[in-house]
């Protein structure tokens, strides 16, 4: 490790033994806050690992005082206390731990992650111990758990090769009732009913802290997909319940409009395929094509797994229109102007497979309301599908309705037939005068469906 580095450690280890401890404290924090501009990823992973075994030695483990007494008997060691004694030590290593050297490399180097992970497992549980002196548990203020939780979101992010994302699942189970919360993989049990707080993970507790501060660390949107900031929006996203994900859409909403609306994808005369970008001013490659649809392909599946959650159709009831700040009818609509326009036909594998994924992605928005007809009929004559928006809706769910993939004509006529439940007859004189060749041929096209070589595609029509 660098000097640096290294006085850092020494620096946290010797914070209780100095009387004026806040004069320590604001030192160790400085130096904390420009490590990175003397330590690489290797040196940061040296760090943790001193922190981590610094972490360890104050806790109560009987297998060191065993191994100890066959060294020596005799041999006594005070009573390492350091981290109870001041607030600082949580504060200022909850801080190193998300430090933007580390959070910006640790997907990409498996030893830092690894150390990273045994660190911030080491300092949930050394939090939970109460002090050896008094016996009391340290009570950590919401900008330490907020650190904590950035950290377990890039774990989360890292590699499945590197095969730590279950053991930085158990930190987080660990942690969270801990801080008065249920186990983080309570959602994947929690049924349809209301949301209660004994549910809720601590990242969606805090998923207000945590998401701001990862954009907050990262470059202006767009991300690639292999962006340190975007893998941990990823992993937060997937972390947290589907109601979180609603509640919270205003903050969450900017991030997948940038990324799945910021290009239109247009056919050259060659009939090959590009894409305009507002931050492109030529036509992209054949690699960036590719890129960009992988991306797209990625959010959109990101976006159907928070739709597919039960939880997330709380935050859609027509009741939520007038009371959330963030309203429902205003969710839906962002959620259909990203779908509706990868519907669209266009040429090449990969756009198959995004028309794919938005047709699952909009079957899962449009279940939500169809599925709860106990507030359709409270709520009689309310529909948050806007009538212009199913004027669009209606033409591009038909045209799916002749695509290659068996699995997109089921999902559109399976849409088609809930959008359809919501249209009134004045509605439905009006698509029929706006789009009188699709309305005419719809009939005619579900009839040829009944006799698809697929019987999931028959039975939907």
């Amino acid at each position: 490790s660098s000097n640096h580095g290294s006085r850092i450690v020494l620096a946290i280890t010797s914070t209780h033994r100095c009387r004026d401890g806040e004069k320590r404290s604001v030192l160790v924090t400085d130096d904390v806050d420009s490590v990175g501009d003397h330590s690489s990823p290797r040196q940061m992973t040296c760090i943790l690992l001193m922190l981590d075994g610094m972490i360890k030695g104050s806790l109560c483990n009987k297998e060191a005082t065993s191994i100890r007494h066959e060294i020596d008997p005799t041999l006594t060691i005070p009573t390492p206390d350091w981290f109870h004694s001041s607030p600082s030590s949580a504060t200022i290593i909850s801080s190193f731990l998300c430090h933007t050297t580390i959070t910006n490399n640790v997907a990409a180097n498996s030893s830092l992650a690894w150390a990273l992970l045994d660190t911030c497992n080491s300092f949930v549980q050394c939090a939970q111990q109460p002090s050896q002196v008094d016996n009391e548990k340290l009570e950590l203020t919401e900008d330490v758990i907020t650190n904590v939780l950035i950290s377990i979101a890039h774990l989360l992010g890292c590699p499945d090769e590197y095969g730590l994302s279950s053991h930085a699942m158990n930190i987080l189970d660990a942690f969270s009732p801990f801080q008065g919360c249920a186990k983080s993989n309570s959602k994947h049990g929690a049924g349809s009913g209301g949301t209660s707080d004994a549910m809720l993970s601590l990242m969606d507790v805090h998923f207000r802290g945590v998401l701001p501060r990862i954009v907050a660390s990262a470059p202006p949107f767009p991300w690639k997909q292999t962006d340190p900031a975007f893998l941990a929006m990823d992993a937060l996203l997937r972390t947290c319940r589907g109601s979180t994900v609603g509640n919270n859409f205003d903050m969450v909403a900017p991030f997948f409009v940038s990324h799945l609306s910021t290009a239109a994808y247009n056919t050259n005369d060659n009939g090959t395929d590009s894409a305009h970008d507002k931050c492109l001013t030529a036509t992209t490659t054949k690699d960036e094509l590719a890129e960009e649809y992988s991306l797209r392909i990625s959010l959109m599946a990101l976006l159907q797994t928070i739709l597919s959650d039960e939880s997330f159709s709380q935050t859609l009831s027509p009741r939520q229109i007038e009371t959330s700040t963030f309203s429902a009818r205003f969710t839906t609509d962002v959620l259909l102007s990203l779908v509706l326009p990868n519907l669209v036909w266009k040429v090449g594998g990969m756009a198959s497979a995004l028309r794919k994924l938005a047709a699952a992605t909009l079957f899962s928005l449009l279940s939500h309301y169809h599925n709860n007809k106990q507030v359709q009929q409270q709520e009689k004559g309310t529909t948050l599908l806007h009538p212009e928006t199913i004027t669009h809706l209606i033409p591009i769910l038909h045209s799916n309705l002749e695509d290659t993939e068996s699995t997109t004509r089921e999902l559109s006529c399976i849409c088609l037939s809930m959008v359809l439940e919501q249209v009134s007859s004045e509605t439905f004189t009006t698509i029929w005068e706006t789009n009188t060749r699709v309305i005419d041929t719809l009939y005619p096209r579900l009839l040829e469906l009944l006799d698809d070589s697929h019987n999931p595609v028959r039975m939907a029509a």
